[in-house]
């Protein structure tokens, strides 16, 4: 027995959430001393706003052994313009700095580096205990997946009080000496992501008698006002709709949709627009239909519990009839002598139970399940 099976090819089928992307490297634009940390001062702060080998120097005279830190060297005015809807992956800093001194065990390293929110010099410390190059070399500091300890928000990051702070510490060696700390650029890039309206969970086309029904799941919604189905035409290959579906809104479990094409070709593409309350709007996959007309064989049994007969009408001509148990014996196999789309079955000789109807048109197969309650 061959089954009608409809053909469904899918393409791309698993539907991605946003990804995190970023913006930056961004130069700052407002530079000062913050006298949060440290005692020494950094002079012309502006100067780190590039990397030119202009740096903001800070410079202090140290006995043998001693130390000293500076103020923070506070970055701000950044000028992001992260979109409201985006979640904040991370937060990647980094600074090209240096030291110049001359000393035997004399260094400079990072005292504190904090972000700044709001304007407060804040969240989780990345300081690195390691030793400045006496050249310029970038430090980075936070990831494309670091927070710095704190919750993000987009008006957060695109307020011009949005940056960072630094603060370091020179220590002195075996003699007295001049020390300095160098910044020549101090740069921020930011990851972020918008989440999508809409994450679809599954999408899928079947032949239905003389159209294909398109139905498709989604696992949440945001700010969903409607989906439109489209198809590909294949003269123009311009994308047609199919109506409007509407949407959930705002929905965190399945939601189940359908829709039908009425003139479906031999080979079919199809996609979902999802359309935001805000205009905003978003595909699905594309999918790829076949569709044949002889293989949409309609068949309708009735009733369906049957009691004394099973009637039968067929789209095509009937050639053959079987009825199948449970248990898988045949306890009817009948053909036609005389084609026809209409025919009755008694029940009198069947028990009462659960059967399967199998009907032979042409070369084609088709089951249906039958339930007998006298």
């Amino acid at each position: 027995m061959r089954l009608i099976l409809s053909s469904i090819i899918l393409l791309g089928s698993h539907f991605v959430n946003a990804q995190c992307t970023s913006t930056g490297a961004t130069n700052g634009s407002i530079f000062y001393n913050n006298l949060a940390v440290g005692t020494v001062t950094w002079n012309t702060p502006s100067n780190a706003t590039s990397s030119d080998n202009v740096r903001s120097i800070s410079s202090v005279y140290l006995g043998v052994f001693s130390s000293a830190n500076t103020y923070y060297l506070l970055a701000s005015g950044y000028g992001f313009s992260i979109p409201a809807l985006a979640n904040i992956c991370g937060i990647k800093v980094d600074i090209e700095k240096r030291y110049q001194t001359i000393g035997l065990f004399s260094s400079v390293t990072d005292n504190s580096v904090k972000i700044v929110k709001g304007g407060v010099v804040s969240g989780a410390e990345r300081a690195s205990g390691s030793a400045w190059s006496p050249s310029d070399a970038y430090s980075s500091y936070g990831s494309n997946s670091d927070l710095w300890g704190l919750t993000w928000t987009p008006s957060d990051i695109n307020n011009a009080n949005f940056g960072v702070a630094i603060s370091a510490k020179l220590s002195a060696g075996l003699a007295a000496l001049t020390l300095n700390a160098e910044i020549d650029h101090i740069r921020i890039t930011v990851f972020y992501n918008v989440p999508l309206p809409v994450t679809f969970k599954a999408f899928n086309g079947e032949p239905m008698q003389d159209k294909i029904k398109l139905s498709w799941t989604t696992a949440t919604e945001s700010n969903s006002s409607h989906f439109i189905p489209e198809k590909l035409n294949p003269e123009t290959k311009e994308w047609e709709g199919l109506g409007r579906v509407p949407a959930s809104f705002n929905s965190s479990t399945d939601q189940h949709y359908e829709s039908f094409d009425n003139s479906p070709g031999s080979e079919n593409f199809y996609r979902i627009k999802e359309v935001d309350r805000d205009n905003r709007f978003m595909y699905s996959k594309t999918i790829s239909v076949q569709y044949n007309p002889a293989n949409n064989l309609l068949i309708n049994t009735y009733p369906n519990p049957a009691r004394e007969f099973i009637n039968i009408h067929s789209s095509l001509p009937i050639k053959s009839l079987r009825m199948i148990d449970i248990s898988g014996k045949e306890l009817l196999n009948t053909g036609m002598s005389i084609l026809q789309k209409d025919y009755v079955i008694p029940t009198s000789k069947f028990p009462r139970g659960m059967y399967y109807l199998i009907v032979q048109t042409g070369n084609k197969f088709l089951s249906r399940k039958i339930i007998i309650d006298k």
